[in-house]
């Protein structure tokens, strides 16, 4: 498994004002390892039971992004030490998964982005999406000034 600490992607969406994004390297030596590890570059990688991690942070969120070449489950305590019974119990499984531990509150909104993007997005929007990021600069403009003239008239 290959762990990399950094902030979700979405919380731009969410609101930047409280969610300030700050990127932390897996490598980075306020986050312990305690058991096999690998570090390479910026990426930290094991592969044998018993490995845990412990991070510290001061705010209300803290998101992961995780990858597994199969199935796996990690369980998560939450201020305090790893006892029989686990806060979370978190599945980790493919490529660049992101997993957010947060209040309530923000998990909330986390869950409607994320609804927005894969279950409100149907596969021709998600297609139409890609095609649109293709398109230059230009053609926003001119699409921009019809609907502006458009509105005018």
């Amino acid at each position: 498994m290959t762990l990399s600490a950094a902030a979700l992607f979405l919380t731009g969406v969410l609101t930047a004002r409280e969610l300030p994004e700050v990127r932390t390297a897996a490598s980075d030596a306020r986050i312990t390892y305690i058991g096999r590890t690998l570090k390479s570059g910026e990426n930290v990688s094991f592969d044998w039971s018993g490995v845990y991690v412990r991070v510290k942070f001061e705010g209300n969120y803290l998101a992961m992004k995780a990858s597994d070449s199969k199935a796996n489950y990690y369980d998560v305590w939450i201020d305090r030490e790893p006892e029989a019974k686990a806060d979370q119990t978190i599945r980790v499984s493919g490529k660049d998964s992101v997993y957010v531990l947060a209040s309530p509150e923000i998990i909330d909104r986390v869950k409607k982005v994320h609804d927005f993007l894969t279950v409100g997005a149907p596969a021709p929007l998600q297609e139409a999406a890609v095609a649109g990021l293709t398109m230059g600069d230009e053609y926003y403009k001119e699409l921009q000034a019809h609907y502006t003239h458009m509105k005018e008239h």
